[in-house]
């Protein structure tokens, strides 16, 4: 019944599915955007999460050091959100390569809700967390690097390659 209220705002040309997966029920027509329902509320939400700029550019950071376990090397860096309470992550933001210099690095990313050395915060509620990531020296696979709260006001990465290949 809820459903079929929730559903009134969806194109009426278009027959609506229902799914459900980790207590929230989907909803989609292949005309509207996909919404999603947790049962509380009289309202759907969007379901997703919009990414961090992917623009060339966007994102320039200027993370500060100390010592750590970071591989020397150039490595690439990305970040993306992370809803946990459904496991939904966004797109990542542009790739940035960076280089940890000879001897061991902790690399500490600025985050905040604007300016482009910064990870930036994301401003969707569904968003409780923010996933760093980056390759080992010198390769294009992904991994995770670091993980922290929406709210946090930095990011570390301190991770060798050998646990970084191994952790994620």
């Amino acid at each position: 019944r809820n459903m079929t209220v929730l559903s009134s705002s969806y194109s009426s040309s278009h027959r609506a599915q229902v799914a459900e997966y980790r207590r929230h029920a989907y909803l989609t027509n292949g005309w509207n955007k996909c919404r999603r329902w947790g049962g509380r509320t009289t309202t759907l939400e969007t379901a997703g999460i919009t990414g961090p700029s992917g623009v060339t550019g966007s994102w320039t950071p200027a993370p500060t050091t100390a010592s750590g376990a970071c591989t020397p090397g150039f490595h690439q860096f990305r970040y993306r959100y992370m809803d946990s309470r459904t496991g939904y992550v966004s797109n990542p933001s542009e790739e940035r390569e960076l280089e940890v210099v000879s001897g061991s690095q902790q690399l500490t990313f600025a985050v905040n809700t604007s300016g482009a050395g910064n990870i930036i915060r994301s401003t969707d509620s569904k968003v409780d967390r923010i996933i760093l990531e980056m390759t080992v020296a010198g390769s294009s696979d992904w991994f995770q690097a670091a993980e922290g709260l929406n709210s946090a006001s930095t990011l570390v990465a301190s991770i060798s390659d050998a646990a970084l290949e191994v952790s994620y």
